[in-house]
């Protein structure tokens, strides 16, 4: 019989397992009345009067005011286009992993979101990585065909900013949340024939892009003013 001498004290307790509807209600509740990356394409969109925001942004910046006074509407709908790309998005970082030979964490359930309080934005990578001294977020979509094939034609910052401006501020977002100086944007469709047709990725990168960067800071000072205004005035 073996005698193990334990101190119980110095144990870690385990965390508890989460179910996947526990692992989503947590997120939403991390992400309650913050900015979030998904959604920031909204706020460069250009408003009638130069100098303000635009109704849409005012509109988003309206909800997430109501969900810092305490009212979050839970009725999301998963349309079966998000829902296909939620089931298809580990087997996406699989396919990156493969091809860029790198090993990707904080994935499906162990995805963390990040929120940064200087800058008033938080995002939820679908991974990270390190590849040298660099940490790197990642952001899979798992698209319809016709958009894949369209994506597949992206091969730099200026491409995704005009193919899909908002996954191109959503890449921004991530880099200002986290403070990673690089970003990982693939597209991912299994349903192709040929296997090189299947995943398409970029790397964006901090210097490239850090005009916008600097617009995007300026754009979301203004929306926490104007939330903050909101929700002082109530």
């Amino acid at each position: 019989m073996l005698d193990f001498d334990i101190d119980l004290t110095k144990l870690k307790q385990a965390a508890p397992i989460l179910t996947p509807e526990e692992r989503e209600r947590a997120w939403k509740e991390q992400r309650r009345g913050k900015i979030t990356a998904s959604m920031a394409h909204v706020l460069v969109k250009e408003a009638r009067k130069k100098g303000e925001m635009s109704e849409t942004a005012k509109s988003y910046l309206m909800q997430v005011a109501a969900e810092r006074l305490g009212a979050y509407d839970e009725n999301d709908y998963t349309s079966p286009a998000m829902q296909w790309g939620k089931d298809h998005e580990l087997e996406a970082v699989a396919a990156i992993e493969k091809y860029a030979d790198i090993k990707i964490h904080k994935t499906g359930a162990k995805q963390e979101f990040v929120y940064n309080k200087k800058l008033f934005i938080g995002a939820t990578p679908d991974g990270v990585f390190k590849k040298g001294r660099a940490n790197i977020g990642v952001e899979i979509k798992c698209p319809k065909p016709k958009q894949h094939l369209e994506y597949i034609g992206i091969k730099n910052h200026d491409d995704l900013k005009n193919i899909a401006p908002e996954y191109y501020w959503q890449v921004l977002s991530g880099m200002l949340a986290t403070g990673y100086k690089r970003w990982l944007f693939a597209s991912y469709d299994p349903r192709f024939e040929k296997e090189g047709h299947r995943l398409h990725y970029i790397f964006i990168f901090f210097d490239q892009v850090k005009e916008d960067v600097d617009l995007l800071k300026n754009k979301l000072k203004m929306a926490n003013l104007y939330i903050d205004r909101i929700v002082s005035d109530v």
